[in-house]
């Protein structure tokens, strides 16, 4: 079997291990646990800026591999605004590992769309399908539903952790390919975990939008990370420091 490694912003050893967190990474593993045995997730990890939810998602991601998922990882950059920008930077790194004979089972029918968010598929794939050609609305349809049957072909074969990254900085349309993505049928051994700062958010913010519509979806769930108390502080600085810590200087 061809194995999909860890991709590179994941794969770095942490130099101090994960201290709390022991209550979400549980609930996080539950969601994992669902979408291994064929039941599609989405968690939505929010909090301020560096109280520690790309590392909590990473940590998932690294045990998850570890059982032998395939992880894919996208994130949205700051004042970008590319559509689709962490899906095209997922797929791309998985394309680029993965074996051609099993992306071309994956696409199916779908290659020639899959392609035009993804140019390298056609250098791994041959002879893939026509993309559709009808009105821009169509055409997106399409290509919502051609990324949605590529990640379940990809999980048909190996439980897959997409996460993507600082979703407060998404352009409109990679919102809505989540939103059509987690709308889908939900029998696929798939879990979504997505990031994004609550700070940054008004009602009118199209993330904002996005968890409304998606608020009595049962397959998602959302915890706010909040920062550590002060047994996890102490752990925290230890493991860095290497040595004990007094209680005052942890206050």
């Amino acid at each position: 079997d061809h194995a999909v490694p860890l991709p590179s912003p994941l794969a770095g050893s942490e130099t101090i291990r994960l201290v709390g967190r022991v209550d979400e990474m549980e609930r996080l593993w539950t969601a994992w646990k669902h979408a291994r045995s064929g039941d599609k997730r989405l968690v939505l990890l929010s909090g301020e800026p560096g109280v520690g939810k790309t590392r909590l998602a990473a940590e998932l991601a690294r045990r998850a591999h570890a059982e032998g998922a395939a992880v894919l990882f996208g994130r949205c950059d700051d004042d970008l605004a590319v559509p689709y920008q962490p899906f095209v930077e997922a797929l791309r790194t998985y394309v680029s590992t993965c074996a051609p004979a099993d992306l071309e089972v994956q696409v199916g029918s779908h290659g020639g769309d899959v392609a035009r968010l993804v140019p390298e598929l056609a250098e791994q794939v041959t002879g893939l399908s026509e993309p559709l050609h009808a009105d821009p609305e169509t055409e997106r349809y399409h290509l919502f539903e051609a990324v949605d049957a590529f990640l379940e072909g990809a999980a048909a074969s190996v439980p897959v952790v997409l996460l993507l990254d600082d979703l407060h900085w998404a352009a409109k349309p990679t919102l809505l390919m989540l939103r059509h993505l987690v709308r889908a049928g939900n029998d696929a051994s798939l879990l979504v975990v997505g990031t994004y700062r609550d700070t940054e958010l008004d009602r009118r913010h199209p993330l904002a939008e996005m968890l409304a519509d998606l608020r009595r979806n049962e397959t998602v769930e959302r915890m706010a990370l909040r920062g550590l108390d002060e047994g996890e502080v102490t752990a925290f600085v230890e493991a860095a420091a290497d040595q004990p810590l007094s209680p005052e200087v942890a206050e």
